[in-house]
């Protein structure tokens, strides 16, 4: 039985479950509600989610869910071409421009990489889910410690995943001026030294070494100059 359709007409609607008033916009569809929006807004259904899925039941009915949408895509064109038309967009794609998702048999996403992203991108703009955004990516650096240094290699130097070790290795462990055995940095990990200009990357450095270099503005006739000071006999 449909429920009383709500007027609708000043663009807003009030949340029962967090009691704000939001724009439409904030509040999902649902085809068997008389006014065609859902009852709770975006936000507040998505924290409802999390928290069912916390629970044993609540991932059991996850996994049941997703399997009835996986049987309903069973013999459909689209996915035997490699074609799939996303539900959000309603725009015909290619498998490739889906998501990644291994609990499906199909191995994608239900969105397109699009939707997808500019979902989520919607949700870390909310106070709450920057937050929850904030809590997860610490809870993955505390676990992934050494693929986070990685990570960050990658990103700032352009050098893969494991280069780290193995010029580490090459330099038996030391760094690649004092020698010294101790990098000396918060982080208990050699500086990746590089050319600012041409970005290529020169070796490991310790900390002391790293600043050095930088003080004397990466300039060898700068550094050549300080070495004959100090070898020239003072009076």
């Amino acid at each position: 039985m449909r429920g009383i359709k709500n007027d609708l007409s000043s663009g807003t609607k009030e949340c029962p479950k967090c009691n704000e008033v939001k724009p439409l916009e904030a509040f999902g569809t649902a085809k068997h509600s008389a006014s065609g929006v859902a009852s709770y807004c975006k936000e507040c259904m998505a924290t409802y989610a999390r928290e069912r899925r916390a629970t044993p039941e609540g991932q059991q009915r996850h996994r049941e869910s997703n399997q009835r949408w996986i049987d309903s895509l069973e013999g459909k064109a689209c996915l035997v071409e490699g074609f799939k038309v996303c539900p959000k967009c309603e725009i015909k794609k290619p498998f490739a421009e889906y998501p990644k998702n291994k609990r499906t048999k199909h191995g994608i996403g239900s969105r397109c990489s699009v939707c997808t992203i500019a979902e989520i991108q919607a949700y870390r703009d909310t106070e709450g889910g920057g937050q929850a955004h904030r809590e997860a990516s610490k809870r993955w650096r505390d676990a992934n410690v050494e693929r986070h240094r990685d990570n960050n290699a990658k990103w700032k130097y352009g050098v893969d995943h494991g280069s780290y070790d193995a010029m580490l290795a090459a330099q038996n462990g030391k760094c690649a001026i004092c020698l010294t055995a101790e990098p000396g940095t918060r982080l208990v990990r050699f500086h990746i030294d590089h050319c600012h200009s041409s970005k290529v990357v020169r070796g490991l450095l310790c900390e002391h070494c790293n600043r050095g270099l930088g003080h004397f503005k990466d300039d060898p006739a700068l550094m050549r100059r300080a070495a004959d000071y100090l070898s020239s006999p003072k009076g």
